[in-house]
């Protein structure tokens, strides 16, 4: 059974869209099961897109050159996910959306 992560998240969501103060510990574990899922599956597609598209292969890393043996391990980059969620234009929306805002963030910090 998965740990209670999100309890405190979806509590307050549902509060937001009109349940009781305290929802049902059922009704949010059940909803934190799904949660879970959906971000375990966007994650594993998204790693999967990564590991068939061998241009997201670090040209600085140490086993890239000169022929090693050892593997070379792609890394997800933030486009892998916006690629998984193309078909999704509500999901990519708000993705582009927050990504907006962490740039405006960043660069209010950095003044």
């Amino acid at each position: 059974k998965q740990s209670k992560v999100f309890t405190n998240e979806l509590s307050s969501l549902l509060f937001a869209h009109g349940d009781v103060n305290h929802s049902d510990p059922q009704t949010i574990a059940v909803l934190e099961d799904i949660l879970i899922n959906y971000l375990v599956d966007i994650c594993t597609k998204t790693l999967e897109y990564t590991n068939k598209h061998p241009s997201n292969v670090s040209k600085s890393s140490k086993y890239s050159q000169g022929g090693s043996n050892l593997p070379t391990h792609n890394r997800v980059k933030v486009e892998d996910l916006l690629f998984v969620l193309r078909n999704d234009p509500l999901k990519l929306s708000r993705a582009n959306e927050l990504l907006k805002l962490q740039k405006i963030i960043v660069d209010a910090r950095k003044q």
